[in-house]
């Protein structure tokens, strides 16, 4: 019989030798679409030490900014973009 443990989502890779990245996330949309992303570079900026950065459009730099990441800002109407990507 085996007894389970508690094992850390970073500890589960210590096993690993992963380098810290530099990681730019895009994303052309409303605050719906970013939401998600800026949680999965929360976690790979707390868990694996990742610099993390989201791309998207001015208007949801606060946004972003205040979950922690950092922000870049891209060019063009959110609206006009969301229309001709769906």
């Amino acid at each position: 019989r085996t007894q389970s443990r508690n094992i850390s989502k970073a500890d589960q890779f210590d096993h690993f030798d992963i380098p810290q990245l530099n990681v730019l996330i895009m994303i052309v949309g409303s605050r719906g679409d970013i939401q998600p992303f800026c949680a999965l570079a929360q976690a790979l900026k707390e868990n694996f030490g990742h610099r993390v950065r989201i791309a998207t459009h001015k208007e949801h730099e606060s946004f972003v900014m205040d979950q922690g990441v950092e922000f870049h800002p891209i060019g063009g109407e959110p609206r006009k973009l969301m229309a001709f990507m769906v």
